[in-house]
């Protein structure tokens, strides 16, 4: 049977995800927010989305679910934010219940890690794209457009002074090379017993 891994880039401002059937991401998208009052709200509504996606595929591919690590620092800032960690973790925690709860097997990868192993290098090219803001997602955009994906990470601005400006979801781009990683088992690491 084959792999399937569903790939996150987890956030409460959108989380990326991603489909990949034996190393090759098939499907991605941003699971949306909208409507959500509160993080347990948004919560809930990716806790849905992944459950339909289980349910569609359990019993035709092995399922494996794969996350972004937690980092507890952030570039050149020492601390975050003890509110973040509270909420990231329980964000980890429905995760891994959802994966206990259907059998499947659920890791995570480490940023540095999946960055070298799918973009070739952790450290940013210092390639520039109008459209993203953070020099550090750059790589995983381009990528992602590279290999097909343009067309579900490029939106168009629709209000504001920006109106009309191409800007990119690099979520989206980042779950897509976190699926990618995830089929290897070198840097995988299990959250079994979180």
């Amino acid at each position: 049977m084959k792999e399937m891994v569903i790939g996150l880039d987890q956030s409460y401002t959108d989380t990326g995800l991603c489909i990949a059937i034996d190393g090759i991401p098939k499907y991605a998208e941003s699971v949306s927010f909208d409507g959500a009052d509160d993080k347990s709200d948004k919560r809930s509504k990716l806790s849905e989305r992944l459950r339909l996606i289980i349910d569609k595929f359990k019993g035709k591919y092995i399922i494996t679910i794969v996350l972004e690590a937690v980092r507890l620092f952030s570039g050149s800032q020492p601390h975050i934010s003890t509110s973040y960690i509270f909420s990231t973790c329980a964000m980890i925690g429905m995760f891994v219940d959802i994966a206990n709860e259907y059998g499947v097997d659920i890791y995570w990868v480490e940023t540095r890690s999946w960055k070298k192993h799918v973009l070739g290098s952790s450290k940013p090219s210092g390639r520039k794209l109008k459209g993203v803001k953070d020099p550090k997602k750059v790589d995983s955009v381009l990528y992602a457009c590279s290999i097909g994906f343009k067309d579900k990470i490029a939106y168009k601005v629709e209000r504001g002074k920006n109106k009309g400006q191409i800007r990119y979801n690099d979520n989206i781009a980042d779950a897509i090379c976190i699926a990618i990683a995830g089929f290897s088992k070198k840097i995988r690491k299990n959250l079994k017993n979180f």
